[in-house]
């Protein structure tokens, strides 16, 4: 189902709360940050071909790692060295059941080691 950036937010805002599992191809940082703020109880997030993502300033993976701590699978699919290290490893850090793609575990392995 193809949905907008404002369809995102009001399904956040509304069953948020609600959501376990969400594929999202293309949004704004906006719609990610709505994500992040209201859907505290996603088990899965795929943000894979997502291209805001690859140039977004952050904010919103913040947000994430400061809210959801059950998240059990994130794929993401673009480097993560352009995001602050403290959100990354906060994130995997507070979600007990965490599987990621292999890419960014390598990633938070290299970043706890240099902390």
């Amino acid at each position: 189902m193809a949905v907008g950036d404002k369809d995102l937010e009001l399904l956040a805002r509304t069953c948020g709360k609600d959501l376990r599992s969400l594929r999202i191809h293309k949004s704004s940082e906006d719609a990610l940050m709505y994500i992040s703020r209201y859907c505290n109880e996603l088990r899965m997030l795929c943000l894979e071909k997502n291209t805001v993502v690859a140039r977004g300033n952050g904010e919103w993976l913040r947000e994430l790692a400061l809210r959801n701590m059950v998240i059990e699978t994130f794929r993401f699919g673009y480097p993560l060295d352009t995001y602050d290290v403290k959100d990354v490893t906060l994130l995997a850090k507070n979600c007990c059941n965490f599987s990621i793609v292999e890419e960014w575990s390598m990633y938070v392995k290299r970043t706890e080691t240099s902390l």
